[in-house]
């Protein structure tokens, strides 16, 4: 027995090991069960419910017909029952039980979360009522519609109960249409543009691959490109007459419904503004631009946001008309630009001798004229904006004919010239070209000013300086003269070149030494001549030497050729007759070359005496000089008749001038009168180009005596009559001028016969 018990003791022990390892190693399956279980339904894939015990009816899907848009809503009514199964075959209603929404054999989600399927729990007679409102992400299109149980954990149904209806639906999207823009943003008038817009779904999703019907004031119909991926299209519209709204019409496509939208505002632009900018504002009376100059012609475009109803105000990608309007009214074409995405535009222009009015009074003394810059907008007809602009003649230059003269090598070159208008105080710079293609620009950086010149313009427009030597070597093959590189004052480079040409030979031509023969003892002897190079071109300012030799012994004479070459040596003859002189020419050069001239013999002869042929030439010198004074008289008379019919002639134009309202010319013919007049009473040289009024009238006070008070008088009518801005008497002014003038043509001529008035 005890043996008995205590086997029973040992096998209860067994089996309970036993039965504890069977629970451990069934727990972890269990729980991976359970896991399984749980996550699968929170993910949301569908586990069909249900038993042919159970039966779901479908009894009404509103609204009928079975087809909604997204956004909108389905209701599902029915009731659940359950087969009695102790009194079969009776079906008793199914009180609280879970139905849920099943579309194409799947549960459905409540919304974008996916954290609760569409479910019902049934009421205490079985009926349900599901209520599914339709996202706008949920695809469009056919779909099957059904009832089912709701997934019930730890529960094991097959599938869905058979006797379930299924119903066919249609999901729907309605559609918006929507303008985005317009190309360009501002619609000008008559011109051409784009309307860019986007057909999408209420959720946001593109419509692709349909077209949009527009309307402008249901006059002017057009149809839109396709819509692309992102439901983007476009309307190409001809210009229009008039400042139409937009309606826009979706027919509707598949399963994508009609949509409109009317009375779109465009932004329409009738009318603009303009500003001149940069250079154009600096060009005035007082800072003309040269002919010849370059100048950059901007602006910019604005409309008025405000009136429009919108936009940036910027003018953009439209075309501009640029014109000058001279003096005489003509208008000529520039050029066409366009404007930029911020209205503005930019046209560079060369000021050609076209826009300068060539008329003598104001060419001859620099006076700028006004031109009148048009700029027109081409999308507007009419809408034109001007500015006055003062244009003066071109810079030109002139080389002096030396600089064609041939040069020695390593020696200074002369540089010389003129520029018209004389302007003063422009930098000069030299290009020199090389034989082996170097080109080196010799400036004032590499210039020595105390030494050799100044590289810039004299008041007078004239400039002379010279090259350092150390430039001119033997490969040199031709220089440019540039007038003004840097661009001041508004003036453009000016370019002249020469040739350079070497002196090989020193050439002393047309050689006179005295007679060539003789000379008188105790004279001065006279020796002339030219230092010419081989190709017959002065060489100017370089030392020529003379060596002669006296009884006394040898002496040695210097003198610096002119521009022309020409060299002369005074020698005193403190020789008695009898003797001989001998004498010759040379030139040295600075790399140590010597030319000479030929060997001279000079025989010294007696003196003869004059004395008494003299009282034979008395008589006639007297006569000469009494015949010479008469003539003077009658010539200085016929002088003064040619002097007052010029100047009846030229108060005849000045007459017609103020006659036809020319004033300013009127008073400027008469300075230019005066000048001609001054000319011809005192002799003098043509007066400098660009010589002003006052330079003029103080020339003929300081060096020609005239009374200043009357130049005064006369200079301030003058001046004030061509530059003043405030109103004159226009017929006074210009007799006063008159009058005055009649006073210095008296004091100039001391004709006072003449009675001039206007």
């Amino acid at each position: 027995m005890k043996i008995r018990g205590k086997v029973s003791r040992q096998a209860k022990g067994n089996a309970f090991l036993m039965g504890t390892l069977f629970l451990l190693l069934l727990f972890p399956v269990l729980t991976f069960a359970y896991n399984q279980a749980r996550n699968h339904f929170a993910s949301g894939d569908p586990k069909y419910s249900g038993s042919v015990n159970t039966r779901i009816y479908i009894s009404q899907i509103t609204p009928d017909p079975y087809t909604q848009a997204q956004g909108s809503s389905f209701t599902v009514n029915g009731y659940v029952t359950v087969a009695n199964i102790s009194n079969q075959p009776n079906w008793d209603p199914w009180p609280g039980v879970s139905v849920a929404l099943i579309m194409n054999n799947s549960h459905v989600w409540e919304n974008a979360s996916a954290d609760s399927i569409v479910n019902q729990t049934t009421d205490s007679s079985g009926n349900f009522s599901l209520v599914y409102e339709i996202p706008y992400n949920h695809s469009v299109g056919d779909w099957n519609l059904s009832v089912g149980l709701s997934p019930i954990t730890g529960y094991n149904y097959t599938y869905n109960p058979s006797a379930t209806p299924v119903f066919d639906v249609n999901i729907t999207a309605n559609v918006n249409v929507q303008v985005l823009g317009t190309t360009p943003d501002a619609i000008w008038l008559n011109e051409p543009f784009t309307v860019h817009g986007n057909l999408a779904t209420e959720g946001g999703d593109p419509v692709q691959g349909v077209t949009v019907d527009a309307s402008f004031g249901g006059t002017y119909n057009f149809t839109s490109s396709p819509t692309n991926a992102t439901g983007g299209f476009s309307l190409s519209v001809p210009p229009l007459n008039a400042s139409y709204s937009l309606d826009l019409t979706f027919t509707g496509s598949g399963y994508y419904n009609g949509a409109s939208n009317s009375g779109i505002s465009l932004l329409f632009v009738d009318d603009a503004f303009h500003v001149f900018s940069g250079q154009v504002l600096t060009i005035t009376q007082i800072n003309p631009r040269p002919v010849g100059s370059f100048i950059e012609i901007r602006g910019q475009f604005t409309y008025n946001i405000t009136e429009v109803g919108g936009g940036d105000g910027y003018v953009k990608d439209q075309q501009v008309a640029l014109y000058w309007i001279t003096n005489d009214s003509q208008e000529q074409f520039i050029g066409i630009t366009n404007t930029t995405s911020t209205g503005t535009y930019s046209h560079p222009y060369i000021v050609n001798a076209s826009q300068y009015i060539d008329e003598v009074l104001f060419y001859s003394f620099n006076v700028p004229t006004q031109v009148k810059l048009k700029v027109v907008l081409l999308t507007l007809p009419g809408i034109e904006f001007n500015r006055t602009l003062w244009i003066r003649p071109s810079m030109n230059m002139t080389l002096h004919p030396s600089m064609d003269y041939a040069i020695f090598r390593n020696e200074p070159m002369w540089v010389e010239g003129n520029i018209s208008p004389a302007i003063s105080g422009l930098d000069i710079a030299v290009d020199l070209y090389y034989s082996n293609g170097t080109v080196f620009r010799y400036n004032d950086s590499h210039h020595d000013s105390f030494l050799l010149g100044d590289m810039e313009t004299l008041p007078n427009g004239r400039f002379l300086f010279q090259v350092d030597g150390g430039r001119i070597s033997g490969d040199l093959d031709n220089a440019t003269i540039i007038v003004n590189p840097n661009y001041e004052l508004g003036y453009s480079s000016v370019f002249a070149s020469t040739d350079i040409i070497f002196i090989n030979t020193v050439l002393f031509t047309n050689l006179n030494v005295g007679n060539s023969s003789s000379v008188t003892e105790n004279s001065d002897l006279v020796i002339q001549g030219y230092a010419r190079s081989l190709f017959g071109t002065p060489i100017r300012e370089k030392p020529v030497y003379l060596n002669y030799l006296l009884p006394s012994g040898s002496f040695q004479a210097m003198t610096i050729t002119g521009v022309d070459g020409f060299f002369s040596f005074l020698v005193p003859i403190n020789v008695t007759a009898g003797q001989n002189i001998s004498l010759f020419i040379f030139m040295n050069t600075t790399t140590g070359v010597t030319y000479l001239s030929p060997n001279y013999q000079i025989q010294v002869v007696e003196a003869p005496n004059y004395s008494n042929l003299l009282w034979w030439f008395i008589p006639i010198i007297a006569g000469l000089i009494a015949m010479g004074f008469i003539y003077v008289k009658l010539q200085k008379k016929q002088e003064i008749q040619k002097t007052r019919s010029l100047l009846q002639q030229k108060l005849d134009i000045v007459r017609e001038l103020m006659n036809a309202g020319k004033i300013q010319e009127a008073i400027a013919y008469l300075f230019h009168l005066l000048k001609k007049i001054a000319i011809r009473q005192y002799d003098i040289e043509e007066p400098i180009e660009g010589e002003t009024v006052r330079e003029f009238l103080m020339m003929l006070m300081t060096e020609k005596g005239v009374e200043p008070e009357l130049c005064f008088e006369f200079m301030n009518m003058v001046m004030e009559g061509l530059y003043s801005h405030h109103q004159i008497n226009d017929e006074a002014h210009v007799s006063e001028t008159v009058k005055l003038f009649g006073e210095l043509y008296r004091a100039m001529t001391n004709d006072y016969s003449e009675l001039i008035e206007l």
